[in-house]
């Protein structure tokens, strides 16, 4: 009894619980793609960025971040592309409303205020897109979400084609955990059931479960790339601060 006093000791009634095998390796901590969008550039013009731009900084919904400029470029002249969109709007407008008072007094038919409010309405949509999105310089690149920064593909001042992705935003709230298997457990990868982890220069373990997480896949096929180890991927909520990127 005095040895018991001097270790962790206790006794306890067997119990039937799962058992299964652990499979100890590392994993990565990856952006989750419902958090992350790509701000892309819808016309053609040079970069300008409202402040300094870098990897990791916090924008907020709405927030303004850059420009592109392309009133350089005659092909791509944006203030005279909204001119024109602003004065086709007025003209529509204008022969919608006149078109409404000559309804009225049965001068035209139904068929034809119908197609003036359809012209009226597709002036109105392109006008307010392009008022919305662009002005005198050029596009207005704003941030869809709250988040941070998390990859900058380009550099202020750079010129860009339409379509081009200019960064990413990262919202942060959810993270894959991607974790890279040896092929020798290929078998056991259909029953896994759960995952314990703790990020490098963390001592805490957590489970799957504390931080809401699920299997969502593992590989089909390995060999790809000269990598020959099988992923196994994890979906988990960011509740504890892991940074994207991280193993």
């Amino acid at each position: 009894k005095e040895q018991s006093w001097k270790i962790e000791f206790a006794t306890t009634n067997p119990e039937l619980k799962p058992f299964g095998e652990i499979i100890k390796t590392t994993a990565q901590f990856l952006p989750s793609q419902n958090d992350e969008q790509i701000i892309s550039s819808k016309t053609s013009g040079f970069v300008m960025f409202t402040e300094e731009m870098a990897e990791g900084m916090h924008v907020s919904a709405g927030q303004t971040i850059a420009a592109i400029a392309g009133n350089e470029l005659a092909e791509n002249n944006i203030s005279v592309r909204l001119q024109e969109a602003n004065n086709n709007f007025e003209l529509h407008k204008t022969n919608y409303e006149r078109g409404q008072k000559l309804a009225t007094e049965n001068i035209i038919s139904e068929k034809e205020l119908l197609q003036l409010k359809t012209d009226y309405e597709n002036a109105k949509s392109v006008y307010e897109n392009l008022k919305q999105n662009f002005n005198k310089l050029g596009q207005t690149i704003k941030s869809n979400q709250s988040g941070f920064v998390s990859n900058l593909m380009v550099s202020n001042g750079q010129f860009v084609e339409s379509g081009q992705a200019l960064f990413s935003i990262s919202s942060n709230k959810s993270l894959l955990l991607r974790a890279e298997v040896s092929q020798k457990y290929l078998v056991a990868l259909k029953s896994i059931e759960t995952a314990t982890f703790k990020g490098a220069g963390n001592t805490k373990l957590f489970t799957l479960e504390e931080c809401n997480g699920k299997l969502l896949s593992f590989g089909k096929s390995t060999g790809f790339d000269n990598n020959y180890m099988i992923p196994v991927t994890f979906r988990i909520e960011n509740n504890e601060g892991f940074v994207p990127g991280a193993f």
